[in-house]
């Protein structure tokens, strides 16, 4: 997990989960599908999101999925 800290205090921890299904294709070959999601937790959450997760651990994550886009200055 990433923690940095805003200006105003509030502890921001980030950390990847990647998420994957399987499933069989027209020619019934089984194949796999992953997606990564950056996940965001605030305060003491992401406090103990810090203490207690590491990388291949398995977590459930409960609460509202927002993705964002955006293009930075290189297009």
């Amino acid at each position: 997990p990433e923690v940095r800290e805003t200006q105003s205090g509030t502890s921001i921890t980030s950390v990847s989960l990647a998420t994957t299904r399987g499933y069989k294709d027209a020619e019934g070959n089984r194949q796999t599908d992953t997606e990564w999601h950056r996940i965001t937790c605030f305060n003491g959450v992401g406090k103990c999101v810090a203490d207690h997760v590491t990388k291949g651990a398995m977590i459930m994550v409960t609460g509202r999925i927002h993705y964002s886009r955006w293009t930075d200055s290189e297009g």
